[in-house]
């Protein structure tokens, strides 16, 4: 699979069905504009068993990188025309030979902090910072399946030391702070930054 000069191999596990029905269901999606996760539910409601399993990426050179193959926010990086944030893959790229540090806040589960440290892009020196400790959890297996090359952090950014927020619940892609006068506050959980 290849995504500009980001060569990707699919490791898919135990699913052997739901990712090439995942690659149809993001061409047929393209084409029409619309539609990717309503396809990527009714696949996943019946291959139910497959739903939980994981998928494995490994980039051109060597990294690893893993997700529930039901997960519509990373299930997209089977598609060999899907390119994942193209904007900072191309400035990544072309930085590639300048000597600097890069520091992925809310990283996520690490994608750009894979792709930073990784020979591909630099072998930058990467700190991955993650307030959220189920995002956090995954972030480390990631640092940990690719030799620690990146630093984690389990902590926040915010405007005052040892503050309390509270998380939103929630898919890991639309977790966020939320402000105190949010309405939806009771039901988040709260974290030390």
């Amino acid at each position: 699979m290849t995504i500009v000069d980001l060569k990707q191999t699919v490791d898919t596990g135990a699913s052997r069905v739901s990712p090439t029905l995942l690659r149809l269901a993001y061409r047929l999606s393209a084409a029409l504009g619309f539609g990717y996760g309503t396809m990527n539910r009714i696949i996943f409601s019946v291959l139910r068993s497959e739903a939980k399993e994981i998928c494995y990426i490994q980039l051109s050179d060597g990294s690893k990188f893993s997700f529930v193959c039901s997960d519509k926010y990373w299930n997209v990086l089977l598609s060999p025309s899907h390119i994942y944030e193209p904007d900072i893959y191309h400035f990544l790229k072309k930085v590639r030979d300048i000597d600097f540090d890069f520091i992925d806040i809310g990283a996520n589960h690490g994608y750009w902090s894979i792709l930073a440290s990784s020979a591909l892009l630099g072998s930058k020196k990467v700190i991955s910072v993650e307030l959220d400790p189920d995002n956090y959890s995954t972030l480390s297996h990631h640092a940990e399946e690719n030799s620690n090359r990146f630093e984690t952090l389990n902590a926040g950014i915010f405007d005052v030391d040892d503050a309390e927020v509270c998380i939103s619940q929630g898919h890991h892609s639309t977790r966020h702070i939320m402000s105190a006068g949010s309405a939806q506050i009771e039901n988040t959980g709260t974290i030390k930054v």
